[in-house]
């Protein structure tokens, strides 16, 4: 992840937030800003071949992870199906 300038120019160097793993799917992760500062990234990843889950992590308003990576649900889906 990395701070883009008003002007698209990158501000800061990437920062990494969760490590990399197989099964990281689409949509891509998104963010949003932290009640009190900082921000809030989530992401939805496939774990296990039953299911996909929904992940959050609190980021520093310099975008440094300030906690560990959250599981937020299991979603067990039927083959071949995505829950909406």
């Amino acid at each position: 992840m990395r701070w883009l300038e008003s002007d698209g120019r990158i501000g800061m160097m990437r920062r990494v937030i969760a490590a990399a793993k197989p099964g990281l799917t689409w949509p891509a992760p998104v963010i949003d800003a932290a009640e009190g500062g900082g921000f809030w990234v989530a992401w939805q990843q496939d774990t296990d071949k039953d299911g996909e889950d929904l992940y959050v992590r609190h980021l520093g308003r310099d975008l440094k992870p300030s906690g560990v990576e959250v599981r937020l649900t299991d979603f067990e889906t039927e083959k071949g199906h995505v829950p909406a």
